[in-house]
């Protein structure tokens, strides 16, 4: 498995649509060679549990079907009728005062 040198992988902001209590995931890509190795399924589960100490619920959009269930397989629930999200899932507490986390 290659190393790669990076200063960011996953972005996880705060929603900017919500009261502040949603994060949202941004831009997680996984390189072909690397997947259904696990990596994916790592770097989200890593998310979430940096997220849970700050937010109440992960959102996220994607247009790609692949990715949509990738995250249905994680516990993501697809949004019908929202355009700026396509899937949420339920997290721990319920304060969300950080702008950037990762």
């Amino acid at each position: 498995m290659r190393c790669f040198s990076c200063t960011r992988i996953c972005g996880l902001n705060r929603d900017p649509y919500s009261d502040g209590s949603i994060g949202r995931i941004r831009r997680l890509y996984v390189l072909k060679e690397f997947r259904h190795h696990g990596a994916g399924r790592r770097l989200v589960e890593a998310v979430i549990h940096k997220a849970s100490s700050h937010y109440s619920k992960l959102v996220l959009r994607t247009d790609n079907p692949k990715a949509a269930d990738f995250y249905k397989k994680l516990g993501f629930k697809e949004v019908k009728g929202d355009v700026r999200i396509t899937h949420e899932l339920g997290i721990g507490c319920n304060h969300g005062s950080h702008a950037s986390i990762l």
